[in-house]
């Protein structure tokens, strides 16, 4: 079967070919790449795919269309109008890659004069994964190329597939994605207490990063891969940066109760050691410092954490739709917190 796969990326940082466009064929991929500055590049029907789906849960929303067709060309000026009202001035990148795939079994179809509509599995997800690569390589060596700093954001990601008669067969699937997550009543206790953390964590420079960090890790406009390495580096710059009053304390306590050992032995020790602690040598010192009833548990979950995060940076195939990101900030909260409850105990 024929498909098609278009991916429309709107690039900040080129300006768009002046009155004209750019048309680069990709035999690799067999299909095209268009640089241009013009909406209306963009083909309709991917329009007309989008239009079907809105009015289609509209319809599931209880909501009646008297003329479905009508309905469904006005979505799509409001679509292609709504492009052009925008006046963007970055430049359009349009990817049309035009191949086929295996025959597969259409299951609740309904056929219209213009299209077909089908509802059930499909080979969209392996054909969008097999050129997934490609996009990715086209971003970077745009950005490779390009005398300025670039940024993509993808507008379009479709995939029609054909009939042998040239009938386009819109495929759609129903997918949920969800996030577990518990609901707390916002209490005076909780106001006060964000009041006092704030100011401790707003007077100086030792938790800017993590501040940052943390907070862009909380950020739903994010996908999950970058709010786990923000949540990851958040807890990484953390236990850096306190360990050095963790470490003072256990040499400042080590002899008691066991062998006394002389001031200038406990800093030449101290001295030897201090490069030699690795990441999570220095979580286990914080950890047993902080909690020592809940340092075995939480060693563990550090231990996966960074696991995964040491087989992402080391180009590992990983899911980034279940990654740790709760698990990871929970760490930082949680002796973020204990320190500086500590800090003001102390």
């Amino acid at each position: 079967m024929r498909y098609r796969y278009v991916l429309v990326a709107e690039i900040r940082g080129l300006m768009p070919p002046a009155g004209t466009e750019m048309v680069i064929d990709v035999p690799r991929v067999s299909g095209t790449i268009t640089y241009t500055a013009n909406r209306d590049s963009i083909p309709e029907v991917v329009d007309t795919r989008a239009a079907i789906s809105s009015l289609m849960m509209r319809g599931l929303a209880g909501k009646f269309v008297e003329d479905p067709g009508a309905a469904r060309r006005r979505k799509v000026l409001e679509i292609r109008h709504a492009r052009r009202a925008a006046n963007s001035p970055n430049m359009l990148v349009i990817l049309d890659i035009n191949s086929v795939t295996e025959d597969f079994e259409l299951i609740h179809t309904r056929e219209e004069d213009e299209f077909i509509v089908s509802f059930g599995e499909s080979p969209a997800k392996s054909i969008r994964g097999s050129h997934e690569r490609y996009v990715q390589s086209l971003f970077t060596a745009l950005s490779l190329s390009a005398p300025t700093d670039l940024a993509a954001k993808r507008l379009v990601d479709c995939i029609l597939f054909y009939r042998d008669d040239g009938k386009p067969i819109f495929c759609y699937e129903m997918e949920g994605y969800g996030t577990a997550y518990t609901v707390a009543p916002m209490t005076q206790k909780v106001a006060e207490e964000a009041h006092t953390f704030a100011a401790q964590l707003s007077k100086g420079p030792d938790y800017a990063d993590v501040n940052r960090l943390l907070a862009k890790s909380m950020d739903l406009a994010n996908d999950e891969l970058l709010s786990f390495l923000s949540a990851w580096a958040a807890l990484e710059i953390f236990v850096s940066k306190s360990f050095k009053e963790y470490e003072k304390l256990l040499f400042k306590y080590s002899g008691a109760g066991r062998l006394a050992a002389h001031p200038d032995v406990l800093q030449r020790i101290s001295t030897v050691m201090s490069d030699k602690f690795r990441l999570t040598d220095k979580f286990a010192m914080l950890a047993g410092t902080l909690d020592e009833a809940g340092v075995e548990t939480d060693l563990k979950t550090f231990g996966d954490v960074k696991g995964l995060r040491d087989r992402l940076f080391h180009g590992k195939e990983i899911s980034t739709k279940t990654l740790p990101c709760e698990s990871t900030r929970n760490l930082v909260r949680k002796y973020l917190r204990l320190h500086l409850e500590a800090g003001s105990a102390r």
